[in-house]
């Protein structure tokens, strides 16, 4: 399990790990779902196959990774979020950036699969409510002096059925592992190239990603 893991714990995995447990909102990693429509985007390479060294990937399947919940007014909604490390070459193009076909493909999966994603979101947050009870029994019974995180309220009301989440079809674009000079110039100009191409993109930078918490 260890050796498989390590294939998988490139810069990019590795670098978003603290914004992940470092927040209590983020109710779900890893997300793959069937493809909306393979044709979009089948003939260019996975841009997550970077960071993971992966040889192989399952063109039918597209992965998000990170899934949170957010409120907007009052309004639930559960976001999902697509990282890519500053080194990672689909940021920046002589062209149009690849990670904005990816967006756009994500796009269209999430529209197709909304209805089962809101329901698959009320029983995860119904179990990561369990998960949570649980935790603060056995810690009562073991004390350690490590405070335990709580998961978002909002979280407990979908699980609960008092507010009903909706499913934001847009994914937003993390980049991290940059220094002060790599932001202050490198990363403004592909950040401007890709809002260029894509106004709508909601995209958040963050330079070290281990000084963090509640990013989402």
């Amino acid at each position: 399990m260890i050796r498989s893991a390590t294939d998988l714990a490139g810069a990019e995995k590795s670098g978003l790990h603290p914004l992940i447990v470092g927040s209590s909102k983020v109710i779900d990693v890893e997300l793959s779902l069937l493809r909306a429509n393979s044709s979009i985007d089948e003939s260019l390479a996975d841009t997550d196959a970077h960071s993971a060294g992966a040889t192989s990937v399952d063109r039918s399947q597209d992965r998000l990774d990170v899934v949170t919940v957010e409120n907007r007014g009052g309004k639930p909604f559960i976001v999902f979020h697509e990282a890519k490390h500053f080194s990672n070459p689909a940021l920046r193009a002589k062209g149009e950036p690849a990670v904005l076909a990816q967006i756009v493909r994500y796009q269209a999966t999430l529209r197709q699969h909304d209805a089962a994603l809101r329901q698959r979101y009320i029983a995860v947050c119904q179990a990561l409510v369990r998960l949570h009870t649980m935790r603060t029994a056995v810690r009562a019974a073991v004390p350690v002096t490590r405070p335990l995180q709580a998961p978002d309220p909002l979280i407990a009301a979908i699980a609960s059925g008092q507010v009903q989440a909706e499913i934001d079809p847009d994914p937003r674009l993390i980049v991290f592992g940059f220094d002060g000079d790599q932001r202050d110039g490198r990363w403004e100009r592909d950040a401007k190239r890709l809002r260029d191409y894509q106004p709508s993109l909601e995209i958040r930078a963050i330079g070290n990603t281990r000084s963090a918490h509640e990013f989402f």
